[in-house]
């Protein structure tokens, strides 16, 4: 189960933070899946496939259970996304086994 309200925490264990709010593993993942990367081609199912999933951990009120290929697309696209000081906390958030 994965917890899409948890914070992403700086080394020090703050919350990073965006436009004054903490930044959420939710937030982190959802804008990775709805991101277009320089150089990848996506067609329509794929693109509508990350919809789907960027909507269930938008909407996800309690922790969800997701398929462990739903977690490798989450780890490849927030690491196409972001920074270090972002991959290291959202993977460890995504898949404990990463710590």
């Amino acid at each position: 189960m994965i917890d899409f309200s948890a914070t992403i925490n700086d080394l020090k264990g703050n919350p990073l933070k965006q436009d004054g709010e903490d930044v959420t593993l939710r937030d982190t993942c959802t804008n990775a899946l709805l991101a277009a990367f320089q150089g990848e081609q996506q067609d329509g199912k794929t693109k509508m496939s990350r919809w789907k999933l960027a909507q269930r951990i938008h909407d996800a009120k309690e922790p969800i259970e997701l398929t462990a290929g739903d977690v490798t697309l989450l780890k490849e696209v927030v690491s196409k996304a972001y920074s270090a000081a972002v991959v290291g906390p959202a993977w460890t958030l995504l898949d404990p086994a990463e710590k």
